[in-house]
């Protein structure tokens, strides 16, 4: 099993790695000759920075159509962040982590366990929520397809699995630095020197963690990173003073 997820990720994260960086090749490439930001907008880089900083982080324009949906997505998101950078802290740079927060390994697990219960619980609230406007609206029932659905599910099995290890007791202190170990392995390219721990969930965690790395790219979900290059949001309200001159035939 261990070579199995080991494998898996490596293709994974390959997949990942060329779907973004063809994704954003082909952004980039994009000929915008003309001026077609959104307005209103600002006129200097700073101010274009600052638009899309408030837009990544606060979802303006989804608040001002529907606060409902607003809420659900933006604690989602939140509640996603925070779980990925504490699994980062945790399992991948724990002893840096508890020296930053001057934590003992044992205070750094009780806090763990207390925010990621809570931010496991927020996030798969509002992915149900999601879930069920989707189901139940007919409007945004016309508008689904097959992808919509199929993010959704990947994402709550996802952090179900997750939450089943934190809630259920299906994963003990041992486990927990068998994992710890495993994925230290993978990052510096010493497969070979930790085994993956023989957990089901911690197992089913992982495949569908790797899952969502392939489909990433690939998927709506990539809206986040198709932000930096929408040139409607990335270009300054300049066409007078940058204005485009055609070709001359």
């Amino acid at each position: 099993m261990t070579l199995f997820l080991t494998t898996l990720f490596y293709l994974s994260a390959a997949v990942f790695i060329v779907g973004l960086s063809l994704r954003f090749t082909k952004w980039c490439r994009a000929a915008t000759p003309l001026k077609i930001v959104l307005t209103p907008a600002p006129k200097t880089p700073a101010g274009v920075a600052r638009r899309l900083l408030a837009k990544i982080l606060f979802f303006p324009d989804l608040y001002k159509s529907n606060r409902c949906l607003w809420a659900a997505a933006w604690i989602f998101h939140v509640s996603l962040l925070l779980l990925i950078i504490g699994h980062l802290g945790g399992l991948v740079f724990f002893d840096l982590t508890c020296r930053l927060f001057a934590l003992s390994p044992d205070g750094y697990h009780q806090f763990a366990n207390i925010t990621g219960g809570i931010f496991g619980i927020t996030a798969t609230l509002s992915l149900l929520v999601l879930l069920a406007r989707r189901l139940l609206l007919e409007r945004e029932r016309y508008i689904s397809g097959p992808a919509d659905y199929f993010a959704l599910v990947l994402l709550l099995l996802l952090i179900g699995a997750g939450n089943h290890m934190r809630f259920l007791a299906g994963f003990s202190d041992e486990n927990l630095l068998q994992a710890r170990a495993f994925l230290h392995a993978l990052l510096t390219f010493q497969p070979t020197t930790a085994a993956a721990p023989a957990n089901t969930v911690f197992i089913s965690h992982f495949i569908l963690a790797c899952l969502l790395l392939i489909y990433l790219p690939f998927s709506k979900l990539v809206h986040l990173a198709a932000i930096v290059a929408n040139p409607t949001l990335t270009q300054a309200n300049t066409p007078r003073e940058t204005r485009h001159i055609g070709p001359i035939k």
